[in-house]
């Protein structure tokens, strides 16, 4: 899966070129990875990809997204479902209603996600990899002979690629499942 942000993104974001692509272009899809497990889903456009969910006899069936665009096709144990003869509606929210049977597992190839990113994602991503990028230890303080860096507080949860700061997490939950 793509990053959520460019290298020429992370360039501007941090004001300067990137030395290390490979390791920019790494820490990027980490940075990526780490924001879509935390939402909970991939977040950018997919197309034709297929999400499962197993009915249990009500009218509303949720799938994992936030940006549902399009329900191409759905099949019922396998079997493509007629909408002409079940139909089904959906929201942008994910909600499709229509008559889901109980045991049933249903699969819907879907359009779905984001198109462009939305900034505020780019921008907790590139945070992200600009933190690992200069501080890949993650210390909080660092001494060489009379000289002492400090960093911000990092005690909050880690990540895959640095520590996600209540700053991040109150940006993302919009975006979250």
């Amino acid at each position: 899966m793509a990053a959520l942000a460019s290298i020429s993104d992370l360039e501007t974001y941090l004001g300067r070129p990137v030395t290390d692509v490979p390791q920019a272009e790494l820490m990027l899809d980490m940075a990526s990875s780490a924001v879509r497990t935390y939402c909970g889903w991939e977040l950018d456009l997919q197309t034709g990809q297929t999400m499962y969910a197993e009915g249990a006899g009500t009218a509303l069936m949720t799938l994992p997204t936030l940006c549902l665009l399009a329900v191409n096709e759905v099949r019922a144990d396998g079997v493509v479902v007629d909408p002409a003869a079940c139909p089904y509606k959906f929201s942008r929210k994910g909600q499709v209603w229509g008559f889901w049977l109980c045991g049933v597992q249903y699969e819907f190839d879907v359009d779905h996600g984001y198109d462009p990113v939305p900034e505020v994602l780019k921008l907790v991503s590139m945070d992200l990899t600009s933190k690992q990028m200069s501080n890949p230890e993650g210390l909080t303080s660092a001494t060489t002979g009379q000289v002492t860096r400090t960093w911000g507080n990092t005690s909050s949860t880690s990540t895959a690629t640095a520590p996600f700061t209540p700053l991040h997490a109150g940006l993302l939950d919009r975006y979250s499942l």
